[in-house]
């Protein structure tokens, strides 16, 4: 047996494992309030708070006006129309971002959408493939808006500060999720129309706060060549450099793999709240809410 007074073992060290860990949670919620208490901060992330929460709304009133008229494996359609399309996107999103105009480009994302839900108001009878083709019109212009809103937000802070605000930003469109789908299927209850309406409403108020927002000039001296070619030659070197890592092939797989059983599960839940249950929009939401508790 050691002495006393000599020195411990490692298993007898005190762990400060969780010290560390409180001390860099602190230091990010430190680094976060500093950079939100910038102006041009603060508006993006009110206007992502608004965008999320438009678009959780919009997609609970989506499921519930096509569980109303038509089956789940219609939904389940929708779905796959809808959200295939800014899963192709968003390799080049990225890229789309660093070669135009990021606040342009938010612009453009937060029209589109503006124009998407006005239609949706219009064109919900019309069948389900017009709503599908909206619905992934909206969710090719929301992936746009999050790459331009990260460019936008890294011309903004500090380099030391881009691990708080996209804890900051990521915790708050979680949260909206949870929100978004809670209010969207009380309110779609309530009233469909008007539903569409308030989400309108939300998606114009991140419209304004983009608007506002200040769009400091570039930092690099040399900025990438626009053009479809070097769009093209991103992906391909984005392919090739995720070939090089595991654990990047990983990330990708399992993200993948949960999107695509989330995904299936939202339609399953809603299906099961509408048609068997027979709990209304209410319980749609609800459900969708619990499903993003547990995702």
């Amino acid at each position: 047996m050691a002495p006393r007074g000599g020195p411990r073992s490692r298993r007898h060290r005190p762990i400060t494992g969780g010290l560390r860990i409180g001390n860099s949670t602190g230091r990010l919620r430190q680094l976060a309030g500093k950079s939100l208490a910038s102006r041009d901060v603060a508006l993006l992330w009110c206007a992502t708070v608004f965008d999320s929460g438009a678009t959780w709304v919009i997609r609970i009133v989506i499921f519930v006006r096509i569980l109303e008229q038509y089956s789940t494996s219609t939904l389940a359609m929708v779905e796959l129309v809808g959200i295939l399309p800014s899963l192709l996107l968003m390799p080049l999103a990225g890229s789309l971002a660093d070669r135009y105009n990021a606040r342009k480009l938010s612009l453009l994302s937060m029209a589109t959408q503006m124009t998407c839900m006005v239609a949706l108001l219009l064109l919900f009878h019309h069948g389900p493939a017009p709503v599908a083709a909206l619905y992934a019109l909206l969710t090719v212009s929301n992936a746009l808006w999050q790459s331009a809103r990260q460019v936008w937000l890294y011309r903004l802070v500090e380099p030391s500060q881009y691990t708080a605000v996209n804890a900051t930003i990521g915790w708050m469109q979680g949260l909206m999720t949870v929100i978004g789908a809670a209010a969207g299927g009380v309110l779609t209850a309530w009233n469909p129309d008007l539903t569409v309406l308030l989400a309108l409403a939300a998606q114009t108020c991140a419209a304004i706060g983009t608007l506002i927002a200040r769009y400091p000039a570039a930092t690099r001296t040399t900025p990438a060549e626009p053009g479809a070619r070097s769009l093209l030659r991103d992906a391909r070197d984005g392919v090739t450099l995720v070939n090089r890592y595991p654990l990047a092939q990983s990330i990708i797989w399992v993200g993948m793999a949960w999107g695509l059983i989330s995904g299936g599960f939202n339609v399953l839940i809603a299906g099961l709240a509408l048609n068997e249950l027979h709990s209304g929009s209410g319980g749609s939401g609800s459900s969708t809410w619990w499903t993003g508790q547990r995702w």
